[in-house]
């Protein structure tokens, strides 16, 4: 998927100018990476803790089925074991609530940004039906190898 980003991002880019372009998008590409890697792991611990705390208020004693399987568990193992036991459960199912927080807040930014995107003002002026020939031609002379 890059190889072809980077050629349309660098198409209208001068050949003296390609390389140095191409560092800085390389660059922006990297920087943008960690920046979106940082906030998804900011946003997937906050919303872990969230749905930890609400999961943990969810498996109290005081409710008839988890107090019959607490003793359950209790009366062949152990009390520790039980606890241990209805934790991890729990602990998970918070786990998957908040990879799936993570991922629709993901999809959130991707539908606003796509969008964004291409209403970007461009750089290339509008081509009328008569003037294309002499872009494609201007084209080829810039991306054309000195060796050809």
């Amino acid at each position: 998927m890059f190889t072809p980003l980077t050629s349309v991002a660098l198409s209208a880019v001068p050949r003296t100018r390609s390389a140095s372009a191409s560092g800085i998008l390389n660059t922006v590409w990297q920087v943008g990476g960690s920046l979106g890697i940082a906030v998804g792991q900011t946003f997937l611990t906050d919303r872990s803790a969230v749905r930890l705390s609400d999961a943990a208020s969810s498996v109290v004693l005081s409710r008839t089925v988890v107090a019959q399987t607490f003793e359950q568990i209790a009366a062949r193992y152990s009390p520790a074991i039980a606890h241990a036991l209805l934790a991890r459960p729990t602990a998970l199912f918070a786990t998957v609530q908040a990879y799936g927080d993570t991922f629709f807040f993901a999809a959130l930014v991707m539908a606003v940004g796509i969008p964004a995107a291409l209403f970007l003002p461009g750089r290339h002026p509008k081509v009328r039906p008569g003037q294309r020939s002499a872009a494609r031609a201007a084209t080829n002379r810039r991306t054309s190898s000195p060796l050809e």
